[in-house]
């Protein structure tokens, strides 16, 4: 018999809209609509979560967290069903030709390589059919940064800001203006 795995904790606010994860080498902060009519908070909100978590993170006196990674992730649920995907998503392009039978279903997925000034970052974008009436799709960008060199703990928000803008870059990248027009807020 082994160990036992890696701990987690998990905290949640009194609405459920926000998620606090802790593990041995992450601390994760999530926004979550769990309410009917809830508007996404934001990012700056987000951060600013992260940066008051950050700061109550119990470390040996003197010693300071290197932050290796960031990651931001976005995920959309979007209203869209096939016959309107191409007016939808700006990446999305109607075939010259009809295919055979009916088109039921179309996904989409791109990943990026990028360069910060503290190391390597990564997008993966996918478009896939999600369940629901109305019909909807799924858009998940993800923004991941790596630090290429030690950093001081006080870097951890610059990888965080540039996980964040290469998510906000592809997700404009992709959408169309005609479905950001619909949405009072965009991520």
């Amino acid at each position: 018999m082994q160990g036992a795995g890696p701990s987690r904790l998990w905290a949640v606010s009194e609405d459920g809209s926000w998620l606090v994860q802790s593990q041995e080498d992450r601390v994760l902060v999530n926004w979550r609509k769990v309410a009917e009519g809830a508007k996404y908070a934001g990012f700056d909100a987000m951060r600013e979560r992260l940066i008051k978590l950050h700061k109550l993170l119990d470390r040996p006196q003197g010693v300071q967290l290197s932050p290796r990674v960031a990651e931001f992730s976005y995920v959309n649920q979007i209203e869209a069903d096939v016959r309107d995907l191409h007016e939808t998503y700006a990446i999305f392009q109607k075939p010259e030709r009809k295919l055979p039978g009916d088109l039921v279903a179309e996904r989409y997925e791109a990943v990026t390589r990028l360069q910060h000034e503290h190391g390597l970052g990564q997008v993966t974008l996918t478009i896939e059919p999600a369940p629901g009436t109305p019909p909807t799709t799924m858009l998940n960008v993800s923004a991941k940064f790596f630090a290429g060199k030690p950093l001081e703990e006080s870097d951890f928000t610059a990888l965080v800001d540039a996980a964040h803008d290469a998510s906000k870059e592809a997700f404009f990248a992709v959408v169309s203006d005609a479905t950001m027009s619909r949405w009072e807020g965009t991520p």
